[in-house]
Order: C-alpha cells, then structure tokens, then sequence
C-alpha cells in the first residue's frame, strides 16, 4: 500500500530538514524522490553525521488511522525492526564510515503525543518528535542562519529524551577561570570566544522538549536581529555574564578547598551542547551567524552542583527579578519549584482543567500541543488567583474541581450561550465572546459572587447544584448577551463587547450585572 500524499510530503520535509543543517546521506526527496531499505524495512528519513546514524518513521494522524494503528503500535513496529537496520547499517557504512550508535525517532504530524506515549517510547529507546518541533527547528535555522547549532541543537534534543550521549569529545579547551563557592556551589567565571561558545551551549527549550524541567522560551527574531545591528553597527559588546549551568565535573588545575575565591586554569571539555544557558541565550545567539565576530569573547559563570528543579528555580528568579520573560513559562513552572504553594496548585489545576470538561485541549499550556489550543494559560491561573481569590477560598475542598467544571458546563450546554461557545471555539477567540479570555474572567468574578452566596455544594451535591445554577444564571446571562448583541453584524455578534471587557474592571461590572439580575 501506497502511502498517503500527506505522509509523504511530511516525509520530504524532514529529509530536507535534515540536508539543510548538515547531516550526510539523507535520502532525495521531491520529484527525484529516493526509496531507501535497510534489512527489509522501508526507511521514511535516513540521515548520518560521522558514525552516528538516524533513522526516523514519519507518520501523520491520516496515515495512522488508514493504517488501522496508534502512536503505541507503531513505537512497537519500529523496536520490532530495529536491529535488522541496525545491522544493514553496520554491513553497509561502517567498513567505510565508521559505526557508534543509530538512533531511532518517530516523527509524527497533527498527532497528540501523550503522556502513555512518552513513557513507551522512553522504555523502548526511541525518540519523539512532531511537526511542531521541525517548525521550530526550520525557523530557528532561519533566524540563526548556522547549521552547526540547529543540528546539535536538535541531537541534544534527542539524547535528552533517550537519556544517552550523541556528542563525541576532543582535546578540551583551556580558559583562565576564577572559582567561588557559596554553599557547596562552585561558581566559575572566565572569558571565552564566540565561536566556541556556540558550540558548547545548548537551550532547555520548553517548546520541543516534553520534560518537566525545561523552562526556556522560542527564539525572539526581532531581539537577535536588533543585538546584531547593535554589535555590528555600532561596535557593541557585552559586558554582563551570560549564565550557564552543567553537569560536567568542572576543576581548576590548582584548587585550594580552604579559600573561598581561587583563580587558575579550567579545562572545558570540547564537546557540544554541555552548558545550559539560564540567562543571555539572545545575546550569544545574535553571534551565530556574524562570522567576522566569533573572536569576540564572552564572561560567563558557570554554576554547578544545580538539579533540574534548582536551574529552573534560578531561572524563574534571575527573569522574574531582572528581565521580563513571558508569564506563561513562570506559571508553568510553579508546578515545579513551587509545588505547595498558591501559585504551584492553581497552575497544576488550570492544567488539569486542559485534560477534559468544556476545557479540553483549548488552553495553550507549555508542553501539551493541540491545535485548538487558544485561551490564556496566565489568563486563567491569574483569575483564579489575586483577580477573583477563588482558589484562595475553595481550592482545598475536594469539590472545587467539579465546581469549576460544573459552572462552564451548565455555560457551554446551553442552547444560546453554547451556540457563542462553538463560534468562540471555532474562531478561537477571534469572534465570539463566551469562551474568550474577557469573558472567560468575568464568568470567574460571577462563580466567586455565586459562591459566597450559597452553601459550597460537596461531591454529592453537585448535580442538584448544577441544576439550581442552570435555573438561576443562564437567563441573566442570555439577557446580558442580548443587550450587547449587534444585530447587523451576524457572524460576530459580539466584536464590540469583546473589545469593551478588556479591563479587569469591566469585567468586575459585567459579572455584577449578571449576578443582580439573578434569582435567589
């Protein structure tokens, strides 16, 4: 059977991608397309970077359902013929090439990968990536204009799912360093080149790495292009550090454990992507495609000894404190470093929310693709947390999820509230106004009010609760849409009264409309 053309357009696009950043005998794609077999198996993308090999399955959601499989069988079907291809590869490259690991990744496109998915694959050994990931990875190489980063960018992606080394190590490079400690932290700070830089430093993207831990954000084109006209035109250079950690076992040649400051020489090992930037990823990258400034020289401070969880915790204080960063990525991860607190649980909840219910796949929450996504994360958590206080109030109470739940289903359910609901939906956000973000909070200032008029309703009361609100809140709240309806503009009934709630204060007034002309 034929593969669908979807599938292999996919295909194509992957080969290209990993022709583009550097990596050998990738199969042709195109008009001149190349079949390539290796031990029997139909082979969708093939690349090979000195001794190390990739081989990828590419699937989309069409091809898989016309294949009558899910992500959890083809991970089966790909650990089923892994070692015939691998010892095609060993008969066929390494008399001539050299042979040290193959890995395996399964690409797939307009797929959501689950959690389920994520621990089968980390137990077979076997890598995912979907179509967002090559999107990201395609506009990196357009922004950074270096294939060298994209692709170790990419393995290092990699062999943080697999939990493996990729990356061969040279010689080492010496820099003149000065060590400190605070704790049991070592701190090193010295001077380095661009160049080399570059090629030891990797970002702990949140965006393509579905790992708890990782926290930083997509790459700011206009930034990077604004640092190169400031370093270019008009001589620029950096003077604060750029701050990294690692896991490397890094060691002055003359330590002195009594003495809290010692300088001397610090081998850094010559490998890539080993220092994981927590401050001043824009201000490297703007270098990496300014050949004549790669000599520039760099200070940064290397910090060890640091868990995933501590290099998060430093990241969120470094750009909390000193430079803004988008609130999202600290929401997220409060989970994290801030598990027990407020913030922490009302984070864990608004994601919960995302998991199903009148919610389900429409909240952009780093981590989870869907392409329905489209409601605020910080939105919500910030409704829920110093606008409205409901958590504050209710969050401990074993009901409070299904009372959330409860609410917006009675919204969604009804005739003509949930009819602006599907045209919110459908448009995300763009028309519409009952599930958009303003009205999303003015619903949430309503249950607050709602709230601390009745008796909180437990887990058996909620259906009788349901019921009540229903007969209580729908009317007001169709009257409300009725006096802000625009008659002569049917596709968007309420443009102007999206526009108009865009404060928190008219939202507060809004819900307070609602809520006095409710019955009780």
């Amino acid at each position: 059977m034929s593969p669908p053309l979807d599938e292999i357009l996919f295909q194509d696009q992957i080969r290209e991608f990993l022709d583009m950043i550097g990596f050998d005998d990738v199969p042709r794609w195109g008009l001149n397309r190349e079949v390539l077999s290796l031990g029997g198996q139909e082979i969708d993308a093939f690349a090979r970077s000195d001794d190390l090999y990739i081989t990828v399955d590419a699937k989309t959601a069409t091809s898989l359902r016309g294949r009558g499989r899910g992500v959890q069988s083809q991970l089966r079907l790909i650990n089923g013929y892994r070692q015939r291809v691998i010892q095609e590869i060993r008969r066929r490259y390494q008399p001539t090439q050299g042979y040290r690991d193959c890995l395996f990744v399964f690409w797939t496109k307009d797929k959501k990968i689950l959690p389920a998915h994520q621990r089968l694959a980390t137990e077979l050994g076997i890598a995912l990536r979907d179509d967002f990931d090559l999107r990201y990875c395609k506009e990196a190489y357009r922004i950074l204009e270096n294939r060298e980063i994209v692709k170790n960018s990419f393995l290092k992606d990699i062999s943080l799912q697999l939990n493996r080394t990729v990356f061969r190590e040279g010689v080492g490079i010496d820099v003149e360093a000065i060590r400190t400690r605070i704790g049991n932290r070592r701190f090193y700070t010295f001077l380095i080149e661009a160049r080399h830089l570059l090629k030891f430093a990797y970002i702990f993207r949140v965006e393509t790495n579905n790992i708890l831990a990782s926290y930083q954000r997509l790459l700011n084109k206009n930034k990077i292009r604004n640092i190169r006209r400031y370093l270019r035109e008009r001589s620029g250079f950096f003077a604060n550090n750029i701050l990294v950690a690692t896991d490397e076992n890094l060691r002055l040649d003359r330590e002195d454990e009594s003495r809290t400051v010692v300088s001397g020489n610090l081998r850094l090992p010559d490998k890539p992507a080993y220092l994981e930037i927590l401050d001043g990823q824009h201000r490297l990258l703007a270098y990496s495609n300014q050949t004549d400034l790669m000599n520039h020289c760099l200070c940064v401070t290397v910090v060890s000894n640091l868990n995933q969880t501590e290099r998060a915790k430093l990241f969120v204080v470094v750009n909390r404190e000193q430079t803004k960063v988008p609130p999202y990525l600290l929401w997220d991860l409060y989970t994290l470093i801030e598990p027990n607190s407020p913030r922490g649980r009302i984070s864990s909840f608004v994601q919960t929310l995302n998991n199903d219910g009148p919610f389900k796949d429409l909240i952009r929450i780093p981590r989870v693709r869907s392409s329905l996504a489209f409601l605020s994360f910080t939105n919500l958590c910030l409704a829920l947390h110093n606008r409205t206080h409901l958590h504050r109030r209710y969050g401990g109470r074993d009901a409070f999820p299904n009372v959330v739940r409860s609410f917006f289903q009675v919204v969604k359910e009804d005739s003509v509230l949930g009819e602006d609901w599907t045209r919110s939906v459908r448009n995300k956000g763009r028309q519409g106004f009952v599930c958009t973000n303003n009205a999303l909070s003015i619903q949430l200032y309503l249950l607050s009010r709602i709230l601390r008029q009745v008796d909180f309703p437990n887990n058996e009361e909620i259906d009788a609760w349901r019921r009540n609100l229903r007969r209580q809140m729908v009317q007001p709240f169709r009257r409300y849409l009725n006096d802000n309806r625009d008659a002569e503009n049917p596709e968007d009934p309420y443009g102007a009264l999206r526009r108009a709630t865009t404060n928190e204060g008219a939202r507060r007034e809004a819900a307070g409309m609602i809520f006095t002309n409710m019955t009780h």
